[in-house]
């Protein structure tokens, strides 16, 4: 599939970020390039789709799409919205990576479901509190 050059600088810089972000939360030496060592036999491989960019452009297209508030208020919460979604992304790849060096049967489940419902609830709170900042500014 083509992508624009501006598509694959964004999400190259996204999982360079997020690689960065997640070498604080590993053990030494367990990230290794854009790969993180499980096990012996287990490496999960930070790629763009790892990177939060999706779950980021959906809240970002909320709240733009929202209506009666000014720029500043819609760049602020997008601004927090990144922030926390790519913090949240970070926290998920951790909780995937100790799951799995548990029990490394649970890796889809952890990665798809866990993984998915985590960015769903905290775009959608996310989203719930801008609508009631919105709400209660607006009155």
């Amino acid at each position: 599939m083509d992508t624009s050059s501006i598509s694959i600088f964004i999400n190259e810089q996204q999982r360079q970020l997020i690689l960065f972000l997640l070498d604080f939360g590993l053990a030494p030496n367990q990230l290794r390039g854009d790969e993180i060592v499980m096990s012996d036999y287990y490496r999960l491989i930070i790629t763009k789709a790892c990177n939060g960019v999706i779950p980021v452009l959906l809240y970002i297209s909320m709240v733009w799409a929202y209506p009666r508030r000014s720029i500043l208020d819609r760049v602020s919460w997008t601004l927090y919205g990144y922030i926390v979604i790519t913090l949240i992304n970070v926290a998920r790849i951790l909780f995937v990576v100790a799951v799995v060096q548990e029990e490394r049967g649970r890796f889809a489940f952890t990665h798809d479901i866990v993984g998915n419902f985590i960015f769903m609830v905290t775009i959608l709170s996310l989203l719930a509190l801008y609508i009631k900042y919105t709400n209660r500014v607006v009155r």
